[in-house]
């Protein structure tokens, strides 16, 4: 059973100064509970625009004052979350990644995705409502990841709430994986760096890459971002040098026979009715045969230059 939070205090006394960012929040060592909590349902509204008449949330005292406000009712068991590096998140800039410690979960490192709609930028606040665009997100990446287990995604471990003590404990939703031992694609392979890929190793990625975009298709899940930057690769097996291209980017890190890769950072698909016959060999070599050429002419070479950081 869930219980609601008390009455913050006045807000004036509560709002961060114009100079605090999110790294005032979130930063290294920083403590947080997480309370398990069941995501946003999925809707068919995927607009995150304002609604007409509604108030445009431009500065953050704004979008705290709002945040505060919809404080969400906690449940009354807790885990301990420690935050330690911030990753790289998605091109929406909504959410904060972080590697964290949570032992009631795993004395493993995990990632947690952090969704803070006071903290999304007053530019983009300015054409889109920061809360709505919130229970989209969110939603949409629950259920993928849902959908995804046993496949090549991280191992979910669960949608949580986390109180912020120091801003009247307004409520972020928290969702809680596993940490990959690799590196995404775009760290191994910059956009300057991509036309020095051997031909042997870019055949192998691409290949891999539309593999693993395919495999979510089977579950009725369709990437809308699929960059080289959602792409993490195991690392590899054995610490040798897989081609003879002396400048090849990945000449160390990626095996050719052995190209593992996952699928990371959900929150903008769509999601849809499974697209079974992909499970059909014959099928899927023609549909990747098709797609091939295109992947390997621009899918390492160009990307989407904004996002969060």
């Amino acid at each position: 059973m869930g219980r609601s939070p008390a009455p913050p205090p006045q807000v004036t006394g509560i709002v961060p100064k114009q100079t605090d960012g999110p790294s005032s929040t979130y930063f290294s060592g920083a403590s947080f509970q997480l309370h398990p909590s069941e995501p946003p349902p999925v809707t068919e509204n995927k607009d995150p625009r304002y609604q007409d008449g509604a108030q445009l949330l431009i500065n953050f005292e704004d979008r705290l004052r709002i945040a505060i406000d919809r404080r969400l009712p906690l449940s009354s068991n807790s885990l301990s979350m420690s935050l330690n590096e911030r990753l790289p998140c998605s091109m929406r800039k909504l959410a904060h990644v972080w590697t964290v410690h949570v032992p009631a979960v795993s004395e493993a490192t995990l990632v947690a995705k952090i969704f803070d709609p006071a903290y999304f930028s007053d530019e983009h606040s300015a054409y889109t409502d920061p809360f709505a665009l919130l229970n989209i997100s969110v939603s949409q990446e629950v259920e993928a990841y849902r959908r995804l287990q046993d496949t090549n995604v991280p191992r979910f471990h669960g949608h949580y709430l986390m109180p912020i003590p120091t801003q009247g404990d307004r409520t972020v939703h928290v969702l809680l994986m596993e940490h990959i031992d690799g590196k995404d694609l775009r760290i191994l392979v910059p956009v300057p760096k991509a036309k020095d890929v051997c031909a042997a190793h870019k055949l192998a990625i691409i290949n891999m890459a539309l593999n693993l975009n395919l495999d979510a298709f089977v579950r009725g899940v369709y990437p809308q971002d699929f960059q080289p930057r959602n792409v993490i690769l195991r690392r590899p097996q054995h610490c040798v040098e897989f081609c003879d291209k002396d400048d090849c980017p990945v000449r160390s890190e990626v095996d050719m026979d052995d190209v593992r890769g996952v699928l990371v950072d959900l929150e903008k698909v769509g999601l849809g009715d499974p697209m079974k016959k992909l499970r059909n060999l014959g099928y899927r070599t023609k549909v990747i045969n098709k797609q091939r050429r295109r992947y390997l002419k621009r899918w390492l070479e160009n990307e989407i230059r904004h996002w969060g950081q």
